[in-house]
This record gives structure tokens, sequence and C-alpha cells, in this order.
């Protein structure tokens, strides 16, 4: 873990789920006042996107996109 992400009193041998990872940052970021972003991703073949797309009304809400929004995986988050 990195130190910065330490609480007083840990030491660098502390263990954390990849969950309580990602929450230790962006409450270290937001401490900071600093923005967030978290960049995902889902493998998925286009005719998956498309038969998505075709059940969820053809995302023409913003909220119709939110069934993409599932099963990501993380690939790193940053503070602005």
């Amino acid at each position: 873990m990195p130190s910065e992400l330490l609480n007083q009193g840990e030491d660098d041998s502390t263990t954390d789920t990849y969950r309580g990872l990602y929450e230790r940052t962006v409450k270290k970021f937001a401490d900071q006042a600093y923005r967030t972003l978290l960049i995902t991703y889902k493998e998925m073949s286009m005719s998956e996107y498309e038969s998505i797309k075709a059940n969820a009304n053809n995302f023409d809400k913003e909220s119709d996109k939110e069934v993409l929004e599932t099963d990501l995986t993380a690939v790193g988050i940053f503070g602005l």
C-alpha cells in the first residue's frame, strides 16, 4: 500500500481489500479537495453492445446507459 494512503499508526504491511483501498484513496483525494476520476473498462463485443443498447431504449436518456455500469474493471484512480 502506498505510504501516502496509510493512516496514523499503520505501516506498509497493512493489508486492505480493493474496495477499501479505493475508498481510502477517494477519501484522501477529497480531504485535499481534488476532483477524482476513476477509469474503468468492460470487455464486450460490438454485437453484445448493440443488443444492450437495443434493450435499453437506444440510450436515449442518460439513465438508460446505467446498464453498462456493471462488472467494470478499474484501471486507475486519479486526483486532479
